[in-house]
């Protein structure tokens, strides 16, 4: 059966709507760089599955899309220490994981899947944006650890990502109490990091000028200083 690829007709792959797991299947089946797909797959010699076993260029890869449990259970967060271990330890496989707040767009795809092309847009925003997503305050301890540190990488390699993840949270706190969304400090350390030591460009200096004044992390004083800084 003929299998239509966006590639073939150079046009960008849509993801419509946010990620789920079973929009990778698709995403997936359109990369004619992926030559082989696994739903469910049983990983050798243990008792766990992962969502998808993926191979490009003969490497082994699995996929891992992180919904909110991978953030809130304690049991599935130590689940998953042992999967990983095993998997880049003792199978020398790939592992890719995809957490519930982060969209694909062709950015994001090169940095979960370090040299593979795919063209690929969403529509949808990074963050907590739909009114059902569970928010980092509702993290347990250990998550929140997770949440953080996975924000570092982000912030150091796709900072645009980082700041609408920070923008999403800071319009849930405009919704519900502070202490409900629970924006701590790390974010602002995190700009007040990149004003000071970064070239803001043109795609992310709108979103920085929105947070900066919507963020009631910041006095009115500090919000015109550097308000003027980047205007």
């Amino acid at each position: 059966m003929f299998q239509l690829t966006f590639e073939r007709y150079n046009m960008p792959y849509l993801v419509d709507g946010y990620l789920t797991e079973s929009k990778l299947f698709d995403i997936f089946k359109s990369n004619n760089e992926i030559t082989k797909i696994q739903r469910q797959f049983s990983i050798p010699n243990i008792r766990y599955r992962s969502d998808y076993y993926i191979e490009y260029n003969n490497i082994p890869i699995i996929v891992e899309f992180e919904g909110e449990t991978h953030f809130r259970d304690i049991d599935v967060i130590e689940r998953d220490h042992k999967k990983s271990d095993i998997i880049l330890t003792q199978l020398n496989f790939g592992l890719v994981k995809i957490p519930y707040f982060i969209q694909l767009n062709s950015d994001t795809w090169n940095w979960f899947f370090h040299g593979m092309k795919f063209d690929i847009i969403t529509d949808y925003s990074h963050g907590f944006i739909d009114k059902k997503a569970k928010l980092p305050a509702s993290f347990c301890a250990s998550g929140y650890h997770k949440f953080t540190h996975l924000l570092e990488l982000v912030y150091k390699d796709c900072p645009i990502v980082f700041f609408e993840i920070y923008k999403s949270l800071i319009n849930w706190c405009k919704l519900k109490s502070p202490n409900y969304v629970y924006v701590d400090t790390f974010f602002e350390i995190k700009l007040l990091d990149y004003l000071n030591n970064h070239c803001i460009n043109s795609d992310i200096k709108q979103l920085i000028v929105w947070i900066i004044k919507n963020s009631t992390h910041f006095s009115i004083d500090d919000r015109e200083k550097w308000l003027s800084v980047i205007i």
